[in-house]
């Protein structure tokens, strides 16, 4: 049952025989022209134990919901004693074991192997509670639970990173793959439930079935041909009562989901130019959903975004480091006048004392070559986290009354209070940076934006916004913004 259900299989006729066959000659239960045979908790831990080759297998009598739960969140199935099609009423030959997968508010979710073979009608099965607590009543509450990897208890091949973000009244994840082999396909689990599996050639899932207000936690989970891993790290996001997406009537001033293109989606038509730099595939795998940069004249220049920055703003974009280079930092956005940075460091500039971080600062003058950036800097916020070489990072940076907010993956890095005034007449760049000795940095993308070169460069992927006042929300690209939280 957990073999076969578990693993989204389908078992069988010599599968079948095999079991019965075992049961007849250890438990000296009838074949019955292998037609099935009545079997208690007790049979089934041996039988678990000993054909199915789970090694934690226990009974348990008079249990709870809530030790239910606790298994299933845990990433546990269990095999529930019921009756047939969860009927409450007692018969003589009504008795039968599902496979439960899960629970919410309202249902329990069940694999029933008696109705699955050769038409599936048992496969992902749900009840209400009360048609499952009358039915489990009847049989003393009783269940099996089994803790091995094959059940998904602690493999080491469980998938990494994984992320979330809101889109259009939908969650979607998205994940990498585990270090060592591929596996064949993988489970999504929201809030200890599994709802679905993707073929391994897929990383991102997008769940369409979410309610605004309600907290949803996800975790995934690698299928192998023998066993399953243990969980991904946990990931919850709730979708907003008012709106998943972006105001945009309330201070969106630019916004760049890089759709084949670096035109500003807000209408407001700051639409950036591309000079050199080519579409790539996003942190999704969306084809002409980023951009490449050489790193030396590929760039996005956006005019006509005067003032912004002399208010309140809010920056946010997905950025993610291809690697990092020894000679100077792969610039992320920047201004003309150089009174507003937002960048990747790599390793140098000895007083920051530290390598792979993202630093924001302004500075009072960098056009001018002999400018020494040190001393012309008027504030500066460092993130207090290292970035890891491809890898996403979603990185937000806002002002509001003074103080400046830096945030990595929707977490406070650093705070900045700062009097100076940011002032700006200029373009905006993205991924092109001058040195102080008048040369291009190096290497750089965006999720629009992908470098085409082995060495310090970041992908930026395709959502850029900008808004004119503080704001917080949970996006992925970039944007130019103008929102009171």
């Amino acid at each position: 049952m957990i073999y076969s259900y578990y693993k989204n299989t389908i078992p069988t006729v010599q599968d079948i025989k095999n079991l019965d066959d075992w049961l007849f000659e250890n438990e000296e239960l009838p074949i019955n022209n292998y037609n099935g045979s009545y079997t208690t908790c007790d049979i089934l831990k041996r039988l678990s134990i000993n054909h199915g080759g789970f090694s934690e297998t226990e009974v348990h009598r008079d249990w709870t919901m809530e030790g239910l739960v606790d298994e299933l969140q845990k990433g546990y199935p269990v095999i529930v004693a019921v009756r047939l099609r969860m009927s409450s009423e007692v018969t003589t030959s009504n008795g039968h074991f599902m496979v439960l997968r899960g629970i919410d508010q309202n249902y329990v979710y069940v694999n029933d192997p008696g109705r699955s073979l050769g038409s599936g009608h048992g496969k992902n099965k749900k009840y209400s509670k009360q048609e499952f607590l009358a039915s489990w009543n009847t049989q003393g509450r009783a269940c099996v639970t089994i803790h091995s990897e094959l059940s998904g208890g602690g493999g080491s091949d469980q998938p990494l990173n994984l992320v979330s973000e809101l889109a259009q009244n939908k969650i979607v994840l998205g994940w990498d793959h585990p270090d060592s082999e591929l596996p064949l396909s993988y489970q999504i689990l929201r809030n200890g439930n599994y709802i679905n599996s993707v073929e391994s050639n897929y990383t991102y899932y997008t769940d369409t079935s979410v309610e605004p207000g309600v907290l949803y936690c996800y975790t995934v989970r690698s299928e192998f041909e023998e066993n399953l891993s243990g969980p991904s790290n946990e990931i919850c996001i709730e979708l907003s009562k008012d709106s998943d997406e972006i105001d945009l009537e309330n201070g969106l001033v630019a916004y760049y989901p890089f759709n084949g293109n670096a035109n500003d989606e807000s209408g407001n038509g700051n639409h950036g130019v591309v000079h050199g730099a080519s579409l790539a595939e996003d942190r999704f795998l969306n084809k002409n959903s980023a951009y490449s940069f050489d790193g030396y004249d590929d760039y996005i220049q956006i005019d006509g975004i005067k003032n912004i920055f002399s208010n309140d703003f809010t920056v946010s974009l997905w950025v993610n480091f291809h690697s990092f280079d020894d000679k100077d930092y792969p610039s992320i956005l920047y201004l003309e006048n150089c009174n507003l940075i937002l960048h990747g460091m790599g390793p140098v500039y000895d007083q920051f004392g530290e390598k792979n971080l993202i630093s924001f600062y302004q500075q009072n003058d960098c056009n001018n070559p002999g400018t020494n950036p040190s001393t012309s800097r008027i504030g500066q916020m460092t993130s207090q986290i290292k970035l890891q070489e491809k890898t996403w990072y979603l990185i937000t940076i806002s002002k509001f009354n003074n103080n400046f907010n830096m945030y990595i993956n929707n977490e406070l890095q650093v705070q900045l209070q700062s009097d100076e005034s940011i002032t700006f007449d200029g373009s905006v760049f993205l991924g092109l940076r001058p040195f102080f000795s008048d040369r291009m940095q190096t290497d750089i993308s965006f999720p629009g934006l992908r470098s085409r070169s082995e060495f310090g460069h970041v992908i930026m992927q395709g959502k850029f916004w900008i808004f004119q006042y503080q704001r917080q929300f949970r996006f992925s690209g970039a944007c130019f913004c103008n929102t009171i939280i």
